[in-house]
């Protein structure tokens, strides 16, 4: 069970800063809260994924998955996988 947050620091704030705050962690995907107590822990906040980078991602699993059962079942030979992996990596570059 996560431990409650029940404790409150406040402080105070351009409406400038909290604007760049609000966007950042809006860019990380998670909470103003979430993003202040990361940085306050010295916690590397990284940049949640686009839309585009998700998608792009889910075919790229998509095909890995269809790969695997092609060479379960014997249907490719080690040319064609280089083959399409070549293809895949091109992709993600």
């Amino acid at each position: 069970m996560k431990p409650l947050k029940d404790e409150k620091i406040e402080l105070r704030l351009t409406g400038e800063e909290k604007t760049l705050i609000e966007n950042k962690a809006q860019k990380a995907g998670v909470s103003v809260s979430e993003y202040m107590r990361q940085v306050a822990l010295g916690i590397e906040v990284t940049q949640a994924f686009t839309e585009e980078q998700h998608r792009i991602i889910v075919g790229v699993a998509n095909n890995l998955n269809q790969l695997t059962r092609f060479a379960h079942a014997g249907k490719l030979n080690k040319g064609k996988i280089n083959k399409i992996l070549d293809t895949l990596f091109e992709g993600l570059t």
